[in-house]
Order: C-alpha cells, then sequence, then structure tokens
C-alpha cells in the first residue's frame, strides 16, 4: 500500500508539472506574438471573453497547485518576469478586465489606460494620430488648393507630408509616440506658416486641427558680402520684392546691426526712409515691433531697426524697390573677423490693407569684415579694352589704401603679371623700395615694392 501511494503522488505532481510547462509555453509565445507586432503600427490588446475565462480557468489551477504545495505567488511572479510583458499607462486599450491572477496579486486594466509592450528592453508607446485642417487665402479668405502640408516631432524630424485638396483641406493619419508637433504649410511665392500643435485625446486617437492662411512671400536680395575699412562710413543696399501671385500691404524692413556698426540712414529713390530704433536686443533675444506689436528675436547685444518704405502696397512684377543704407564701422571691431547684418522683408498688414497678420519673409545676411587696407588695381584702356602689339601700350596703377586713423608699417606690394602681359617701365613707384621688376623682354613677371 505505502508503494502504491508513493507512485500516486508521484503521478500527480508529473501532470502538475506538465501543466505548469504549457502554460509556460503560451505565455512565451504570446510574447513573441507582441514582439513581432512592433512594425510601426499601434499594437492593439482586445481582451476577449475567451480571454477571460481563461485567465479564471488558469486561477483555479493554481488555486489547487497551491493545495497541492505548490506555492501559487511564486509560479505567478516567474512566468511574468520571463514573459517581460508590464501592465502600465502607455498604450491606449478600451477594454476594462478585472481579474484575480492568483490567490494574493490583483491585476487590473481599466478603460482608456496605456498597455506598453516592451520589446528588446525598449517600450513602444505608440498613438493613434489624426491632424486636419484648412488652409485659405489670405487676400480673398477661398479655399487653397496644392499647399504642401509637413509634420515634424520637436526635435525637427520629419513625420509626414501631403497636399491639400480642391476644398484647401487636409487629413493626415498616423503612430507615432508623441502628442506635439510641428506642422508647416507652404507654398511657392508664399510665406511658409508653422504652427505648435499640442494633440487632444478622445475616443481613441490624439487629434488636434490646424488651419493656415497664406499669403505672398516679400524677398530682401542682397549685393555681396562687403570688407570695409574700420572707422568709416560704408553703405550697402538691398532690394525688396514680391514673388507672390498676391498684393502685400505696408511693406517694411527688419534691421539688425552687430555691436560693431552703428546706423546712420537709409534712403529710397533719393529720399530719406523712416527709420525707428526700437532696442536693443536683451539676453533672453527678444524685442517687439512697434508696427505689427509682434515679437521678433535676434542676436543678444545686436541693434534692432524699423526701415518702412513710403509705399502703400507692394504688388508681384512692380519695379525692385531699392533701398540704401549708410552705416559706420567702429574702430574696435576686429580685423578680419566678419560682422553680421541681417534683414528681414515683411508686409506689415500682411494680404489686406486692413489686415493685421503680418506677412514675414525670410532673413538675409551680409558680412561686412573690417579691414584695414585695401590694394586696388585699375587701368587707364578705354571699357578695359586693350588691342595687341607693342604700339598699343596702356598703363596699371596699383592704389594703396589705408583706413582713417591707422598707421601701417613694413608693407610688401606684389603684383603678379600674367604672361600674355609684357612690363614696360615703372613709372612711379610712389616712395616705395624697388625689390624686383619684371622682365621687359620676357612676358609676365613679378613687381615688387617695400614700404
Amino acid at each position: 500500500m505505502e508503494f502504491r501511494l508513493h507512485n500516486v503522488i508521484a503521478f500527480l505532481v508529473l501532470i502538475l508539472t506538465v501543466v505548469l510547462s504549457v502554460g509556460f509555453v503560451c505565455a512565451s509565445e504570446l510574447q513573441d506574438n507582441q514582439s513581432n507586432s512592433a512594425d510601426g503600427s499601434v499594437l492593439g490588446v482586445e481582451l476577449s471573453d475567451t480571454l477571460n475565462d481563461d485567465v479564471t480557468s488558469s486561477n483555479s489551477n493554481l488555486a489547487n497547485s497551491a493545495d497541492n504545495g505548490v506555492d501559487a505567488d511564486n509560479v505567478i511572479n516567474t512566468n511574468i518576469s520571463t514573459n517581460g510583458t508590464d501592465i502600465n499607462d502607455n498604450i491606449i486599450t478600451n477594454t476594462s478586465v478585472s481579474n484575480n491572477i492568483s490567490t494574493s496579486n490583483n491585476i487590473s486594466v481599466s478603460n482608456n489606460t496605456f498597455v506598453s509592450d516592451k520589446s528588446n528592453g525598449i517600450f513602444n508607446n505608440l498613438k493613434n494620430i489624426s491632424i486636419s485642417g484648412k488652409v485659405i487665402r489670405c487676400d480673398s479668405g477661398l479655399a487653397f488648393s496644392g499647399v504642401t502640408i509637413k509634420v515634424f516631432d520637436l526635435k525637427g524630424n520629419l513625420l509626414y507630408k501631403t497636399q491639400t485638396d480642391k476644398n484647401g483641406k487636409y487629413n493626415i493619419n498616423f503612430t507615432n509616440e508623441n502628442s506635439i508637433f510641428k506642422v508647416t504649410a507652404s507654398y511657392s511665392g508664399h510665406v511658409t506658416l508653422s504652427k505648435i500643435l499640442n494633440l487632444s485625446y478622445s475616443n481613441g486617437f490624439y487629434s488636434g486641427v490646424c488651419n493656415f492662411q497664406l499669403g505672398p512671400e516679400p524677398i530682401i536680395i542682397l549685393d555681396g558680402d562687403l570688407t570695409e575699412f574700420l572707422n568709416e562710413e560704408f553703405k550697402f543696399q538691398i532690394h525688396f520684392d514680391n514673388i507672390g501671385n498676391e498684393t502685400g500691404f505696408g511693406p517694411i524692413v527688419y534691421l539688425t546691426l552687430p555691436s560693431g556698426v552703428q546706423f546712420k540712414n537709409a534712403k529710397f529713390l533719393g529720399s530719406s526712409v523712416k527709420a525707428t530704433f526700437v532696442g536693443i536686443f536683451p539676453t533672453n533675444g527678444t524685442l517687439i515691433d512697434p508696427l505689427t506689436k509682434k515679437p521678433v528675436t535676434g542676436t543678444p547685444g545686436d541693434s534692432f531697426y524699423v526701415l518702412e518704405y513710403p509705399l502703400g502696397s507692394y504688388t508681384k512684377g512692380q519695379p525692385i524697390a531699392t533701398m540704401e543704407i549708410t552705416a559706420f564701422l567702429l574702430a574696435n571691431s576686429t580685423i578680419g573677423k566678419p560682422l553680421n547684418i541681417t534683414v528681414t522683408p515683411v508686409f506689415r498688414f500682411g494680404a489686406n490693407e486692413t489686415g493685421n497678420i503680418p506677412l514675414i519673409g525670410n532673413k538675409s545676411t551680409l558680412k561686412v569684415t573690417p579691414t584695414v587696407i585695401k590694394i586696388t588695381k585699375i587701368s587707364n584702356a578705354p571699357e578695359s579694352e586693350v588691342a595687341t602689339g607693342k604700339s598699343n601700350p596702356h598703363i596699371y596703377s596699383l592704389i594703396i589704401d589705408i583706413a582713417n586713423g591707422q598707421t601701417l608699417y613694413n608693407i610688401t606690394l606684389k603684383d603678379i603679371l600674367p604672361k600674355n602681359i609684357q612690363f614696360i617701365q615703372l613709372i612711379d613707384s610712389a616712395t616705395g623700395q624697388i625689390i624686383t621688376l619684371p622682365s621687359t623682354s620676357i612676358p609676365g613677371g613679378v613687381l615688387e615694392l617695400f614700404f
């Protein structure tokens, strides 16, 4: 009798071991399926009535196992740790379940909570995203079709791109772990607008509406970077234009000057332009435009001016409006270190003469490099054209210019002649010591003087 009873107990233990092993394999398969589903879509976990029944059945088995000397709590902890699946607030489900997994631990999932899938140690908190909106024209308020809509995360990564339909509308659906995005609207010849959109949750989606009103784009054209003398005035021109297909109203220019440059005046068609000194950008880099009442950002320490064209509006095809600005380069600027002057075109009233939404174009930068010496080479040949041969000599002049208030020593001047130019003679050395003269019989060579 003792031997048979021992065999029965061993048989029951074996059955129990098989049941627990099967439960472990099923849990592992569930984890694999969850891991394999992480393909960029939202992981949907649907808890059906069948699953409820299975959980209840497993609960009963575990309870019975406890009666036979097996610790149910330890079995549950081992399976949860092995599966690597936790229940927390990450991915939305709409199913409410409350079951006792063991005799001592209760785990529940409620409506609108998040279920996280931990795959390879990385949490995938994907959300269903829906962003929609409408784009209209600034001048007429009519629907604007063909506008490019882009969605970025706050790190600047492009997530989605589409275009508005014939009604000016767009609708974007995708999955992402974030709920705050940057949305932009752009169309050729119009100012690109951007907005930060904070989505709200409802009915399983994070959604938001982002509308835009696009208007004509003003631009500034610059002639090119400059090299200017310390402690002297210099001039530069800015060319204002409208590349949109609508009229812009109230053309103005935002001008910012670095600390080494002082503003003197601005002129349009020979007449002075109204210039308003707004202030010096503080440490937060923000000042308020007194005309539009909008914040303007700049480099702390730079001076901010608003220049007003004497024009009520500016239409596409209108002649480019050129403004000449005179400035002064301070003597304490670092030689050879470029200073950045920035200009930004603005339609202060937008695309409506009574509007209050300014249209701001892209910023342009003019680099001014301080110097104390300039060398210029000029020719006396008419229109810089010279006939060949000994009977057609011409004169080149080398001009050395020094900045006001500056004294320079030990200047070496070199002029390298091309091989199709024959040197004849040096007419005037301007008190410079002759170091080298080119050959009078072989074309090319080097002219070198020391001052």
